[in-house]
């Protein structure tokens, strides 16, 4: 037998005995391109990992665990470098010629997601509603933009949080999702809702410029869905109040038609007060212009015709300070 043929023979019996002792060895193989359901991913999320003999689960186990970096958000891909994978289990205690492995230059990692459903969030709103006894209202629908994309998982739950009061059929709402008790998505959204209330309407048409007293109105059950989202819904808020324009008999009233009457009108008599350190007088003048409680208004004095500026105090009187 040669000195060539020998050495063939060696390499040959080492290259078996080597690929023999490999077999025993774990094995680590991930594809080009996988998905995930994770918040960080770790080698047993992306590879495929046969342990090898049994005196190799412990490091099996420890190659398992290592983590190789942040997932993407959900539905959306990153690239992980083999050569960093490779790197990072390395310095994980595990020398690189203890186990075997197939991994490609490049790793595309998709975060699997899906979007929230609209029927998920109003059983979410039915429950809120439900715990409110103070309202009397039925959702319909809900709504918010753009999709709310949350990753995939075993258990997702949905809570929703009322801001404020609904309004002309709207209800405002704060909507909070966790996914296998991990916190997913929060984000604004409203819930159109039928929405029961007695609500203030006239008893007889209000002309313009009229104050409105409790003898004028009575309260009639409506739906607010049906009505604008500026109707007045109180009955403290039109009470005392001027009618702006007509208001007809039996309809709801907006606020936008009513204002608060000024404590001195146009073209009222005041009385002058005047007033420049322990000297004081007293004149009779007639408004300019409306004036509200604190507010400064010109009032004409009726003896000189001298037009001057002066602080309401009450329904009679302005008072000029010196």
């Amino acid at each position: 037998m040669t000195r060539f043929t020998l050495f063939i023979l060696g390499f040959l019996i080492s290259a078996a005995s080597e690929g023999q002792n490999l077999y025993r060895k774990p094995s680590v193989r991930i594809e080009s391109a996988v998905k995930v359901r994770v918040d960080t991913i770790r080698v047993r999320d992306i590879a495929s990992i046969k342990p090898g003999e049994k005196e190799f689960i412990a490091l099996t186990d420890l190659i398992r665990d290592v983590e190789v970096g942040a997932a993407p958000a959900p539905a959306t891909r990153s690239v992980l470098l083999g050569a960093r994978v490779l790197e990072l289990i390395e310095q994980a205690g595990v020398p690189k010629d203890s186990f075997g492995y197939a991994i490609p230059k490049t790793i595309v990692v998709e975060r699997e997601g899906r979007a929230i459903t609209k029927d998920e969030v109003l059983k979410a709103v039915k429950s809120t509603v439900w715990e409110n006894a103070s309202l009397d209202i039925q959702p319909r629908s809900v709504e918010w933009q753009n999709d709310q994309i949350i990753p995939v998982g075993a258990v997702t739950q949905v809570t929703t949080v009322g801001l404020g009061s609904p309004n002309g059929g709207r209800f405002p709402l704060r909507v909070d999702v966790t996914v296998d008790e991990r916190p997913a998505a929060r984000f604004l959204a409203t819930a159109l809702v039928d929405d029961w209330r007695e609500v203030p309407v006239p008893t007889r048409s209000l002309e313009r410029g009229m104050l409105v007293s409790s003898d004028d109105i009575q309260l009639v059950r409506l739906n607010l869905f049906d009505q604008p989202a500026d109707v007045v819904s109180s009955i403290d808020d039109i009470i005392g109040k001027r009618a702006k324009t007509r208001i007809a008999a039996g309809e709801t009233v907006r606020r936008g038609a009513l204002d608060i009457p000024p404590m001195i009108a146009k073209g009222g008599r005041v009385s002058i007060r005047y007033r420049s350190g322990a000297l004081s007088a007293t004149a009779v003048g007639t408004a300019i212009e409306d004036g509200f409680s604190g507010s400064k208004i010109r009032i004409r004095n009726d003896a000189s015709k001298k037009v001057i500026e002066a602080r309401v105090v009450d329904q009679e009187t302005a008072e000029v300070i010196n």
